[in-house]
């Protein structure tokens, strides 16, 4: 009976062996897909700290969008007043026109009348 074990010991101890070596390679690979892994969230930890940078940059494209409008609203309000700014400025151009066109005609009678009194003066008696 011993006799008709052995093959199948042999048989045993082989088949023990092929699983060894098997759980030797499978083992392996399995070390080797950890690493594979473990440099696959390596690589995502890098995505997601530039998608995090992407998503400040794109806060504070927002912000200064927001602040650009704001701006822009206030240079709309400040365009309406323009047209009664312009009209004010104009009646006070007039104003000053007028005011130097009126004293340009009393430098002209200013001068008439001294010439006049000259002339007068040199007629009269009281010049001589």
């Amino acid at each position: 009976m011993k006799n008709d074990l052995e093959p199948i010991n042999k048989r045993l101890a082989n088949l023990d062996g092929k699983l060894v070596n098997m759980d030797k390679r499978l083992t392996n690979r399995l070390d080797g897909v950890d690493e594979r892994l473990s440099s696959m969230d390596n690589r995502l930890d890098g995505v997601d700290k530039r998608l995090d940078s992407m998503d400040n940059r794109i806060s504070n494209l927002q912000i200064n969008d927001i602040k650009i409008q704001s701006k822009l609203g206030d240079i709309g309000e400040t365009i309406k007043l323009l047209p009664k700014l312009y009209n004010s400025v104009d009646k006070m151009m007039g104003e000053v026109l007028s005011y130097r066109q009126e004293k340009v005609s009393l430098k002209n009678k200013l001068d008439n009348h001294e010439k006049r009194i000259s002339k007068i003066e040199l007629n009269t008696t009281f010049a001589k």
